[in-house]
């Protein structure tokens, strides 16, 4: 696979990367639905390690 030029005019995503930013998107979902449902739940213990996976997925 060869790397793109980022200032290519008319760059289009490849599979791979469009790929890549759908897994992204899901784990980030996951991750903070599963930190909504431990503040609804009242597990205080979960909450902060799904806080810290919603906030590096957000990096």
């Amino acid at each position: 696979m060869r790397a793109h030029d980022p200032g290519e005019k008319h760059r289009v995503s490849t599979s791979l990367e469009l790929l890549f930013d759908l897994c992204f998107v899901v784990a980030v979902s996951q991750a903070s639905a599963g930190l909504r449902a431990a503040l609804a739940g009242g597990t205080s213990t979960a909450a902060p390690g799904r806080l810290c996976a919603v906030a590096a997925g957000g990096l």
